[in-house]
Order: C-alpha cells, then structure tokens, then sequence
C-alpha cells in the first residue's frame, strides 16, 4: 500500500493544475478535460477544475474495455459493430445524464 498516495497525489495535482488553467483561461479560451474520464469521475474531475466541457471515449479506448471494436478486427461483424455502438450510446447517455444533474451551482464550487 505504499505505492497508494504516490497514486492518488498526483491525480489531484492534476486537477488542481487544470483548475487553475480553467481559471486563468476566464471565458477567453476553452480549456477542456480529457484522459480516462468515465461515468465513475466525470461529476468529481468536473466539480473539481471547472471545466464547461470533457472530452471522453466512454470507457472504448481501452484495449479491455468490452465493446471497444477490438472483436471486429477480424473481418465486418454487422452485429458486433451494432452492439459496440449501443454499448457507447449507453455509455454516452449515462455521462450526459450525471452532468445534467449537476446544478450550476455544483459545478461552480
């Protein structure tokens, strides 16, 4: 366990420093999040840097991630293919829906 705070420390670094690119950028630039963002961190990374806006793959770049298209590398698999794009819409919807939740006030903390 003691590799954990060496983990976790810079993650917040991280967001600390976008935070404060975020504020800095005022309404002249956009500053936007990226980088393993998912349904279990976008609410927290959003609340935390004040990012208007995220740029995410829902989970599908992930070599493991089931639905990443990995399976159609093999040849055209039509319900393969329909089932990884369900699976992003999926992924998408439930991103929109928990950042819809948050009230502006949430997000400017």
């Amino acid at each position: 366990m003691e590799n954990a705070p060496k983990t976790i420390e810079p993650k917040r670094k991280h967001l600390q420093i976008l935070r404060h690119l975020v504020q800095a950028a005022s309404e002249r630039i956009l500053i936007m999040s990226c980088g393993d963002i998912n349904s279990d961190n976008v609410v927290h990374i959003v609340t935390t840097t004040l990012a208007q806006e995220v740029h995410s793959s829902a989970g599908t770049s992930s070599p493991n991630s089931p639905g990443n298209g990995s399976d159609l590398l093999e040849g055209n698999n039509e319900v393969g293919s329909g089932l990884q794009a369900e699976l992003f819409e999926q992924k998408v919807a439930k991103l929109v829906s928990l950042l819809g939740d948050l009230s502006h006030d949430e997000h400017v903390r």
